[in-house]
């Protein structure tokens, strides 16, 4: 997962430590953005492991016997 200094609020990522608030004020902003780049990366992502729709698609299909590969 890549860091950021976020301008707007992702509150996810803010709570893990993954982004922090910067602000609109360029001087707020340059000083999150040196935080944020030798803040080690060793968060859980907050928004999983990114194969909730391979998931779905497994549940859906073995429930309704339909072959994935038709779809």
């Amino acid at each position: 997962m890549k860091v950021a200094a976020v301008l707007g609020m992702r509150p996810q990522t803010v709570e893990i430590g993954s982004n922090v608030l910067a602000g609109a004020e360029p001087k707020s902003i340059l000083e999150k953005a040196n935080l944020m780049i030798d803040k080690r990366r060793d968060w859980r992502n907050p928004f999983g492991d990114g194969k909730a729709a391979k998931r779905i698609v497994e549940v859906v299909t073995k429930e309704h016997a339909v072959d994935p590969s038709s779809l």
